[in-house]
């Protein structure tokens, strides 16, 4: 009997010992996969038809010891397009410079469709080490990806070429560029027309998964006792999407409102509302504002997700700037 239990021991300890080197094996051929998804949204920096809605996904992927960088987008009916590191996790504008990482090649005219995929073996693409990024991971949370192509230099009648010199610094890219001007520098200007955050790889983005609402309150005293509003935000961390749906109802008519939104205990006017005369006599004007990635639309103060609306405070303002309605997450 003892001897036929130490068999069973043995037995057990040597599957045990394989299914550690399976999986050890597994891990380094892939099964350690990490992944990251966002959607390409509009900058807002342009009203021309050209830059309306760009719509497209970023991907990053690393497994196995091989990191790939993913873009693809359409819409996008211009030329001389690159890709662009800009080094805050959310658009800004001018606020921050942005290096370029490598041109972003047109797939079909028609459509304004671009594609680009970077790869790198045992660390991010070189085109993202050459910038001190070692791996994608390095990007998430940190900085993001812009679109975009070249403007002018503060140079008064431009010049003929232009160096820069690129220096990471405790993880910030500082990049310096000089002009063919004796003893001039120049920041150089880029129009960023489309952007997407970079969200952390992970092996299910699907946790980051979210669906919140809310109802909107009357300040008090009210300023219209008919007013009413919901609010709900979503995220689907697979596809990177983000939706925020705000629906009005009762709102005085003449009137222009706003979504105003705080930051830092600050409020800042983020959106219009669409507005639409009430389904009754007397029963005031619906407001509605759709917004989602998945057409390209940029979240309001240009968000990295609906993630990072949770812990705002939302009102709704006319012109003038009477409260209506506020509310955030609960």
């Amino acid at each position: 009997m003892r001897r036929k239990s130490t068999c069973l021991l043995t037995a057990t300890l040597i599957t045990g010992f394989c299914a550690v080197l399976f999986l050890r094996s597994a891990f380094a051929q892939g099964g350690g996969r990490i992944i990251a998804r966002s959607q390409i949204r509009n900058t807002g920096t342009s009203d021309t038809p050209n830059t309306v809605n760009p719509i497209g996904s970023l991907t990053l992927t690393e497994s196995g010891g091989k990191e790939v960088f993913t873009l693809r987008v359409k819409n996008m009916f211009l030329t001389d397009l690159s890709i662009y590191m800009g080094l805050t996790n959310f658009f800004d504008g001018t606020n921050t410079p942005v290096v370029v990482i490598a041109p972003l090649p047109r797939g079909n005219i028609k459509l304004g469709s671009w594609s680009r995929t970077l790869t790198g073996t045992g660390g991010a693409p070189i085109e993202f080490q050459l910038q001190g990024i070692a791996d994608l991971t390095d990007l998430s949370d940190v900085f993001r990806i812009d679109i975009g192509n070249p403007g002018v230099t503060n140079i008064v009648g431009g010049t003929n070429f232009i160096t820069c010199t690129v220096t990471p610094t405790n993880g910030i890219v500082i990049t310096v560029c000089t002009t063919n001007v004796i003893g001039g520098a120049t920041n150089i200007f880029v129009n960023s027309f489309a952007w997407a955050p970079v969200p952390p790889l992970v092996a299910n983005p699907a946790v980051f998964s979210f669906h919140k609402s809310f109802t909107m309150q009357q300040p008090n005293p009210s300023i219209d006792t008919q007013a009413h509003g919901n609010v709900r935000l979503s995220y689907n961390g697979t596809s990177g999407r983000s939706k925020l749906d705000i629906s009005l109802n009762g709102l005085l008519p003449g009137q222009h409102y706003m979504l105003g939104l705080s930051d830092g205990g600050s409020n800042f006017i983020a959106n219009t509302f669409s507005l639409s005369a009430g389904g009754s006599k007397g029963q005031g004007v619906v407001a509605h504002l759709h917004l989602d990635t998945a057409v390209g639309d940029p979240l309001p103060l240009q968000s990295p997700s609906t993630a990072d609306l949770t812990g705002r405070v939302f009102s709704v303002r006319d012109g003038t700037g009477f409260i209506y309605l506020f509310g955030s997450v609960p």
